[in-house]
């Protein structure tokens, strides 16, 4: 029998040179609620002590993030002639595995809405003041931020008495505070107001020139930037005069201004886009509810940054410069969501929106605090951690959820829940596909053990082959592997062989015959997702598996499936004698039925690959092998010409399901008859590589981890060319970066989107618009609602319910080849 790996040994040492190793950031989520919520609540979500936050601030000194929010003392039913409801300080360690806030002792109670009140932190990082609408206190903190006391320090009393902590009058509701040197500046409802931090008892100075509902202030170097829905000032720290004045945008009166619309947040940061010939500097970000602008911090040219610029949504509510790994980022708070741009990125542009990112969808606050980004919304605060992976941390914890969750009777599925996002009760059922799902993993764990040598991923590897042979010997008639299995315990609790559990109204339950499976129930009508899921994964195990017995289990299941389809006239047959509903590859079906003409070229892979398969497990000079293939591919037959225009690309037949059922199949047909062998003086490489070729650059822009490697690791030189082996290489490790953590199916929205362009085209489910363009890249699979292979990377429709979590195998499988044929390396 040839060995699968020998194909794989001169693409593995080229490969190699290709791969740039390099670990990469993975944005983790920490989620939480307010108090009080009533939807409900996944498991690992805490709960705060504040039923909103307002404001978020880091403290450095403290190594802290302090929130604004409302007092645990609170209460829902205050009275309704109460003029006020009461404010509280909350604390958490920025570097905590949790995300836990705490309140903060205050010594006198802040009687103002959360909402109007603003904390101050100065340049050394120390929490200094609290501003309400009426005042501005100091704020003398102890060290952990356990305690503050309020008001005794300088300035004791801000707002011009020097007795009373609650004057009437002044800033109405506070926007927002900037420090420069020790004056507190102050956007409010009333204006703009100075604070001198060192001058005790002074009272505020408000800024004359500066006009009424101020919504932003921000210090870039002297000057400070003050923002409004009227105009946007640039006014001199030193002599608090206006050196210039723009006008903002008034989109209802249509008068246009340098700002597309009323400012609602403010910041200063590096150049994200350092223009040709002008040295980097620091920019002005102004968010607005149309889009970003930005004043160049060289020349003080406003730009535009919008939709055909990738910004994912507007309603900018705020604006937070983040430097990571010695590269700018900058994170956008909407209301709904949270965009980040990183220029050069792969892509430029993320969006973290709905469940899978978030407890909430508004964006009230944001602040960077070490490597994180804490987001408050009107649901609760998230902490979007980035962190440094590498994708074999990745696979640990995807090989641990798989374990966990993902495993009945060696079998893999997805896996149901029966509380929203509580993966603690997830319930495995039977799923037509089993096989087709374990086949992935079956093949990722033996080359997962052949690169690592570990015990356990080869107990893993046994643990999920045993399933596929329990779908072999259940039916008890050789070369027939059933669709799923339940066993006795499962069909009595209900959690298995129920009616209609999928899409085939064919299928079936059936007792088993079988010696050891009294009273297990086993599904008819196979499919070849299902033939094809075996013949795919067993050559692997019969060449790397170091188990003689898993070896010789292989190739004998190997022979009994293909053997028996070859000598029934290339069908599938299924108990009753008759072929099954999608178990056919005959000639005068594939050829000559007008309803399978989108599987003609399909079809004749498969059965090519399964006796290339057929040919690597036994004898491949076997009359039984090479009188299949002469009839297969004479001049009447044509099978080699049936597979060059395999991939149907009209958009009302173009079915992601069989580009899987196509990819297997190429592997499988060059790896198990790799050149110069025994194998090939019968079956012809040639075609198999030109039609490998063609569907491969028809799939390509997808970026698929899967299919690349496939390309790259089968197909070598033939199909991906040197000059594309690097950005090929890039896009595998695209896709696994990419690929959400979280595998629970959140539901996902993206209808909303200003960067999407749609494909108007009727797809063959008869809908249109649901597909992103193919001419751009595809969205990152954290933000899409895939989960398999079988799924189309371009729908970007909304869907998921947070109640399933989907098996890892579609990514372990592109993952471990990767590995194997030294595409991905170890420390990627």
């Amino acid at each position: 029998m040839q060995s699968v790996r020998s194909t794989w040994v001169a693409v593995a040492v080229a490969f190699t040179v290709c791969t740039v190793s390099a670990d990469y950031t993975e944005v983790v989520s920490t989620r939480s609620v307010y108090r009080g919520t009533t939807s409900p609540i996944p498991p690992g979500w805490a709960v705060l002590p504040t039923s909103s936050v307002q404001q978020l601030v880091e403290v450095p000194k403290a190594g802290m993030v302090v929130a604004v929010g409302s007092s645990q003392s609170s209460s829902a039913s205050q009275s309704a002639s109460s003029s006020a409801s009461s404010s509280a300080l909350f604390r958490a360690l920025t570097s905590a595995t949790e995300l836990e806030f705490v309140e903060i002792a205050l010594s006198m109670p802040i009687k103002a809405d959360p909402s109007l009140v603003r904390v101050v932190v100065d340049a050394s990082g120390e929490l200094v003041a609290l501003v309400t609408p009426s005042c501005v206190y100091s704020l003398t903190c102890t060290t952990d931020l356990s305690s503050c006391t309020v008001g005794s320090g300088q300035p004791r009393d801000a707002c011009g008495n020097t007795t009373s902590k609650t004057m009437t009058t002044t800033f109405g509701p506070v926007s927002d505070t900037v420090v420069v040197g020790s004056t507190v500046w102050v956007a409010c409802e009333a204006g703009l107001y100075t604070v001198a931090l060192d001058a005790g008892s002074v009272p505020p100075t408000r800024i004359g020139a500066v006009g009424a509902n101020v919504t932003a202030v921000v210090a870039r170097g002297t000057t400070v930037v003050v923002g409004s829905s009227a105009k946007i000032w640039f006014v001199d720290s030193a002599t608090t005069k206006v050196d210039r004045w723009e006008w903002v945008t008034d989109v209802d009166q249509e008068w246009g201004g340098v700002i597309d619309g009323a400012i609602t947040s403010m910041a200063v940061g590096p150049k994200m886009v350092n223009q040709e010939g002008l040295p980097s500097g620091v920019d002005l970000y102004v968010g607005n509810p149309v889009c970003l602008n930005v004043q160049d911090g060289v020349t003080r040219e406003f730009r535009r940054v919008g939709a055909d610029e990738g910004l994912p949504y507007g309603n900018i509510t705020a604006v937070v410069p983040v430097t990571h790994n010695s590269k700018t980022q900058l994170w956008l708070g909407t209301t709904m969501g949270v965009a980040m741009w990183q220029p050069g990125g792969d892509p430029s542009w993320r969006y973290f929106f709905g469940p899978r990112w978030l407890s909430g969808s508004k964006v009230v606050a944001m602040c960077a605090a070490g490597n994180a980004v804490f987001v408050a919304t009107d649901a609760g605060v998230t902490r979007l951690s980035l962190e440094t992976w590498t994708l074999a941390r990745k696979a640990a914890a995807f090989e641990a959820v798989l374990l966990a969750r993902h495993d009945r009777h060696g079998l893999t599925s997805e896996c149901s829940m029966l509380g929203y996002g509580d993966v603690k009760g997830c319930i495995q059922h039977d799923n037509d596909n089993n096989g087709l799902w374990t086949s992935l993993v079956v093949a990722a764990m033996y080359m997962a053990h052949s690169v690592t040598g570990d015990p356990q991923t080869l107990a893993t590897a046994s643990k999920y082959f045993n399933g596929l042979v329990l779908l072999n010997r259940i039916t008890n008639i050789p070369g027939l592997m059933a669709r799923s299995a339940c066993a006795p315990d499962e069909i009595a609790a209900g959690t298995c062989a129920g009616n209609g559990t999928w899409i085939h109204d064919k299928t079936t339950w059936v007792n088993s015959t079988a010696v050891g499976y009294e009273g297990w129930l086993w599904k008819t009508d196979t499919s070849s997702d299902e033939s094809t899921g075996h013949v795919f994964a067993f050559p692997i195990v019969a060449s790397l598996s170091p188990i003689a017995a898993e070896r010789e289990t292989a190739r004998q299941l190997v022979n009994d499936i293909v053997g028996g389809i070859v000598k029934h006239r290339y069908l599938l047959i299924d108990h009753t004698g008759l072929p099954t509903t999608w178990g056919r590859w005959a000639p005068s079906v594939i050829n000559f039925d007008r309803a399978w003409s989108d599987e003609r070229g399909l079809q004749s892979l498969q059965m090519l690959a399964y006796i290339s398969a057929g040919m690597n497990a036994t004898d491949p000079e076997n009359a039984l092998w090479t009188d299949a293939v002469a009839e297969l591919t004479n001049s009447s037959n044509q099978y080699y010409q049936n597979m060059l225009n395999l991939k149907i690309t009209t958009p009302i037949d173009d079915n992601f399901s069989d580009d899987e059922l196509t990819f297997l199949p190429f592997f499988t047909y060059l790896s198990a008859c790799p050149a110069k062998s025994r194998c090939a003086t019968t079956l012809d490489r040639g075609p198999a590589l030109a039609a490998l070729n063609r569907t491969w650059r028809i799939v390509r822009k997808e970026r698929s981890a899967l299919w690349t490697a496939m390309a790259i690791s089968v197909g070598s030189n033939d199909v991906v060319a040197p000059s594309e082996q690097a950005s090929s290489v890039k896009d595998v490790l695209w896709n696994l970066r990419t690929w959400p953590l979280d595998m629970i199916q959140w539901p996902v929205q993206n209808s909303h989107r200003l960067d999407i362009i749609y494909d108007r085209s009727i797809n063959r489910f008869g809908s249109a618009g649901t597909d992103s363009w193919h001419s751009q890249s595809p969205l990152p699979a954290n933000e899409r609602a895939q989960g398999r292979w079988n799924g189309d990377p371009w729908d970007v429709s909304d869907g998921g319910n947070g109640m399933t979590e989907m098996d890892p195998g579609a990514w372990l499988l592109p993952y471990w080849l990767g590995r194997f044929s030294g595409i991905v390396s170890a420390t990627d």
